[in-house]
């Protein structure tokens, strides 16, 4: 069953997700790690997959995931 937030709470946690994905290279490891893990399942799972379209484009292709 999802979780029902309140509105001041998704935008926080989209606010979030938008702020790691930018920060991406150059956020503090500790401090993403940090937000990442305050974050909700389904917003880390946003979060994991800006990760892979970020390693996507600097790899040029998704056939590096073929090597998993």
């Amino acid at each position: 069953m999802k979780k029902e937030y309140e509105d001041w709470e998704i935008y926080d946690f989209e606010n979030t997700v938008v702020e790691l994905a930018c920060g991406i290279e150059t956020m503090d490891e500790d401090e993403y790690e940090e937000k990442y893990n305050s974050l909700p399942e389904e917003y880390q799972r946003q979060v994991d997959a800006n990760e892979l379209e970020f390693a996507d484009n600097a790899v040029g292709s998704d056939s590096w995931r073929s090597d998993w």
